[in-house]
């Protein structure tokens, strides 16, 4: 049985802060005494799985009124741009050094094609953002041995594969992959008298905003979604945007995207504390993640064939979205009301580290939302 211990913030080299979340556990399990009488062991970290945010992006949609077009953005419509790059580069270099630049190193320096596997949904954005983060965490390539001796060859650089599977068949990058049932509870969820009632709140915003934007007709939906995260993107890229999207304009937006966000994945106030969409959408990647951290635990100690790869693997990373970290928080309990679940920023990580402890397994679950966040 796994033991879950969920943090909002991890902290840095994977040793040094978890006497104080073993501490946690031990309040939980006090009747195990073989745990409280040896409090001084040191945690073994065994396998860690890292979902992350892809990088600054072109936006996906232009508003009608919009005043900028495709050609301000030359990568095109929701592609990475320069800056998502280096954003991505930065989260690496923060998991070298988390894993390969401690004492001791969890992963070896160089790469290792038995000890890192990393997956993407089957998006230019994530998979470049994937490429980014590998760059980041191994800078130290040898020449000659980990990629060709040539002088035309860019120094340092090594190519490592990233993996990925067609979108609408992604069941743990893509939170609203095909399901006749989830498609069934989502839509009750939007024609429920609860939704109906949030929305009529922001009747004279819709009005407003279709007036602005050009929409003949704003609805509470993915458009409206999409419009607010245009004009963000806008912003970040120092573009003038119009004088009508006040800051009062904007967190109502956000608060209503939130709304939309909730119903899409489930933790609305409709589908109450059990809700089954919850289970179809972020439970699908969680039971993925969870998959991966029993069956390398089962394999430590198993030499048959079947344990090969889970016995070697070390580091599973998948570049996803922001909806794949919300669908992923919510499903682990993360309270709904925090707006940060719903507004995943570029990058933002979820780590969940499998650890021997006692010859027992603890899993720590912790969310890094922004960039600029130190690791405690």
């Amino acid at each position: 049985m796994l033991i879950i211990l969920i943090l909002l913030i991890t902290s840095g080299c994977f040793t040094e802060k978890w006497i104080s979340s073993i501490g946690l556990s031990e309040t939980v399990n006090s009747t195990n005494s073989s745990m409280t009488n040896q409090k001084q062991e040191i945690p073994e970290l065994l396998f860690v799985h890292i979902l992350w945010r892809h990088g600054d992006r072109g936006p996906l949609v232009m508003y009608p009124n919009d005043p900028y077009n495709e050609s301000v953005w030359p990568n095109g419509r929701g592609e990475l741009t320069e800056i998502g790059m280096r954003q991505l580069f930065k989260v690496g270099k923060r998991f070298y050094q988390q894993y390969i630049n401690c004492t001791p190193p969890f992963l070896s320096k160089n790469y290792h094609n038995k000890e890192i596997y990393v997956r993407s949904t089957d998006f230019n954005r994530t998979i470049t953002s994937a490429m980014a983060v590998l760059a980041g965490m191994f800078p130290n390539g040898i020449s000659g041995k980990d990629y060709p001796k040539e002088s035309d060859w860019p120094h340092g650089w090594i190519p490592i594969p990233v993996h990925t599977v067609e979108f609408k068949h992604d069941r743990t990058g893509n939170p609203f992959h095909h399901c006749i049932r989830a498609e069934l509870l989502e839509k009750e969820g939007y024609q429920s008298n609860d939704f109906r009632e949030i929305t009529a709140k922001y009747q004279d915003l819709l009005a407003y905003l279709s007036n602005m934007t050009g929409y003949k007709r704003l609805q509470p939906d993915e458009r409206f979604s999409f419009l607010l995260d245009t004009l963000i993107v806008e912003r970040f890229h120092n573009l003038k945007l119009p004088e009508w999207f006040t800051e009062k304009i904007e967190k109502e937006m956000k608060i209503l995207r939130a709304e939309i966000r909730k119903y899409r994945l489930g933790s609305g106030k409709y589908f109450g504390p059990k809700s089954k969409l919850i289970r179809l959408r972020g439970g699908v990647i969680l039971n993925a993640i969870i998959d991966k951290l029993q069956r390398k635990w089962e394999c430590i100690n198993d030499d048959s064939i079947k344990c090969i790869w889970y016995k070697h693997i070390k580091f599973y990373g998948l570049s996803a979205h922001d909806v794949t970290v919300s669908a992923l928080l919510v499903a682990l309990g993360v309270n709904s009301e925090n707006m940060d679940i719903h507004d995943p920023q570029y990058g933002a990580t979820v780590y969940s580290e499998l650890y021997r402890f006692h010859n027992q397994p603890y899993v720590k679950v912790c969310h890094l939302n922004y960039l600029t966040e130190e690791l405690l």
